[in-house]
C-alpha cells in the first residue's frame, strides 16, 4: 500500500461506492456535503477545505494504484499540529489491517514530510471501527 494525493477524475467513483447509505455518509462527513455523494459539491467541499485549512486529500492505493482508502490531511498554519479528517476505507477491505496501514502512512507522510510534531485526528466514538483503528495505533 502507498498513499497519493486524491486524483478527482479517477478515485470519486471508487469512494462514491464506498458509503454505504445515509447513515454511513452522515458518520463520516457529518453530513457536509449532501447524500446521496456527488462529484460536484464534495470537490466543492474539498476546494473550502484546501482554502480554510489548507487541507489536501490523499488515497492509500493498492498496487495497480487503484484507490482502496481516502483521508484529508492538514498542517495546521499556525503550529506543528497535523490534523487527520475524512477518512473511509473500502468496506471490502475492512478488518483486515488496511485501515491500520493507511492511517500509519498518513502519519508517516505527517511527521516526515510536512514537520508535523503532533498529530490530531476526528473521530466519532460512534464509529467503532475507526475508533479501535485509532486506539490501536496508540491515538
Amino acid at each position: 500500500m502507498q498513499i497519493r494525493q486524491y486524483d478527482r477524475d479517477r478515485d470519486f467513483n471508487c469512494i462514491k461506492e464506498w458509503i454505504g447509505g445515509e447513515r454511513a455518509h452522515a458518520l463520516w462527513c457529518a453530513n457536509r456535503f449532501p447524500y446521496p455523494i456527488a462529484a460536484v459539491p464534495f470537490h466543492a467541499f474539498l476546494n473550502d477545505l484546501k482554502k480554510e485549512w489548507a487541507a489536501d486529500a490523499f488515497v492509500a492505493v493498492d498496487e495497480d494504484d487503484d484507490a482502496i482508502g481516502f483521508f484529508c490531511y492538514s498542517l495546521l498554519p499556525e503550529s506543528t499540529a497535523g490534523f487527520l479528517s475524512f477518512a473511509i476505507l473500502d468496506p471490502k477491505l475492512r478488518r483486515k489491517g488496511y485501515g491500520q496501514e493507511m492511517v500509519r502512512l498518513a502519519l508517516q507522510y505527517a511527521f516526515e514530510m510536512t514537520g508535523a510534531q503532533t498529530v490530531e485526528l476526528n473521530v466519532l466514538r460512534k464509529t467503532r471501527k475507526q475508533y479501535a483503528v485509532m486506539r490501536a495505533l496508540g491515538l
